[in-house]
């Protein structure tokens, strides 16, 4: 939410306005104490800050260098498409 907002790295509703918690767990589809919850463990960790205008993610430039470094990362190889079959010759899995 807060790389697709207006205010990287900030979540909130506009510049002086943060989303009600409500709100967040409703678009979030997570239940109201699990966003509460989930938010004081992140601020104790020093992950996020809150005040009246949002929800700040703290090291936000790290946490998206490392999303694109994730991206880049060339797909895993793909498992042999062949295997010996029954009697000795290659079939497909």
């Amino acid at each position: 939410m807060a790389r697709e907002g207006r205010n990287p790295p900030w979540v909130q509703a506009n510049e002086t306005t943060a989303y009600p918690h409500s709100w967040l767990a409703s678009a979030l589809n997570i239940p109201l104490e699990l966003l509460e919850e989930t938010l004081e463990i992140c601020k104790k960790q020093d992950r996020v800050s809150e005040n009246d205008t949002g929800i700040k993610i703290l090291k936000f430039a790290y946490y998206q260098d490392q999303e694109e470094s994730e991206r880049a990362k060339p797909d895993k190889e793909p498992a042999d498409k062949y295997i010996k079959g029954k009697y000795g010759s290659s079939v497909k899995r």
